[in-house]
């Protein structure tokens, strides 16, 4: 009995449509989609630094709420590429993106110490207990943001870093 094959080969009920043979072409798709994406959601976080205000309290809160929101977006597109770059055996790309995950991981960390700092004025700056209570959700969220998304980064790019060094061991093994 045959396994069945999720990107390559013809099911019954798709035999009119043609596939490319070579899974690669899925993993090119993937990873260029990846790299789109990446373009758009970084330049999207850039742009929302512009212009620079380190120091101002409002823009810093605002900003960095801002930048977590936009987070979905990059790294989905950082793991589509990723994924993209590992599957088509890309060691260089893998380690790009390893590297730069962690750098990016050290900066949202970075970016959750200085949102913490900036809380305790924003609580104080609210007094309607409405928009306080918004205000507080707000802060929840980012605070959740702010952890999950830096362990995921530096988990990718852990992984991105050593996986080379494994497939090169593999690799001279046999």
């Amino acid at each position: 009995m045959t396994e069945r094959q999720i990107l390559v080969g013809k099911e019954p009920h798709l035999r009119g449509v043609d596939f490319p043979e070579d899974p690669g072409t899925a993993w090119r798709l993937i990873t260029w989609i990846g790299f789109a994406l990446a373009v758009v959601g970084y330049s999207d976080i850039a742009l929302s630094l512009w212009p620079i205000q380190v120091g101002n309290p409002q823009w810093e809160f605002g900003t960095i709420s801002r930048v977590f929101d936009s987070l979905p977006l990059v790294t989905v597109a950082t793991l589509l590429f990723f994924a993209g770059s590992m599957a088509r055996g890309s060691k260089w790309a893998v380690r790009v993106v390893g590297a730069w995950s962690v750098l990016f991981g050290l900066l949202l960390i970075g970016a959750t110490v200085l949102y913490v700092l900036t809380v305790p004025l924003a609580v104080r700056a609210v007094t309607e207990p409405l928009a306080a209570m918004g205000l507080k959700k707000a802060i929840i969220k980012s605070l959740i943001q702010g952890t999950v998304y830096p362990v995921t980064f530096l988990a990718i790019g852990i992984f991105g870093w050593r996986t080379p060094l494994r497939l090169k061991v593999r690799a001279s093994a046999t």
